[in-house]
């Protein structure tokens, strides 16, 4: 089996309503700065002996995330509740449509070391 990985960067902001304690401060709006990283896995390489062109691989992780980048990530259709674990998903379901063999979406704060992953059930 192989597996490649890209990386993009965004900066977003959100809003949680994780508990009715009015003095969380998740429920104000803030901002975090994330690392997604897209696995891609298959047993067999292209005629070339790669899996997949990284640069393409690239301009499309950077194409999905550019919807998320520099913005209130509650506004964003379908990250109403915006956790990490929903912007994971969120991901994977627009690259999935263009690639067959996505395995899994990453989200790494770096500011907390707070991870996130979304991997469908086989």
């Amino acid at each position: 089996m192989y597996s490649i990985s890209v990386s993009a960067n965004i900066e977003a902001s959100h809003f949680l309503n994780l508990s009715s304690d009015s003095e969380d401060q998740r429920r104000a709006i803030h901002g975090h700065s994330y690392k997604c990283t897209a696995t891609f896995e298959d047993v067999e390489l292209d005629r070339r002996g790669v899996l997949y062109d990284l640069d393409m691989l690239s301009q499309a992780l950077n194409s999905v995330c550019a919807l998320l980048d520099h913005k209130l990530l509650n506004d964003v259709e379908g990250l109403e509740f915006a956790t990490m674990e929903s912007m994971c998903k969120f991901i994977y379901e627009r690259l999935s449509a263009e690639f067959s063999n996505i395995k899994s979406i990453e989200l790494y704060r770096p500011t907390l070391d707070f991870r996130a992953s979304y991997r469908p059930s086989a």
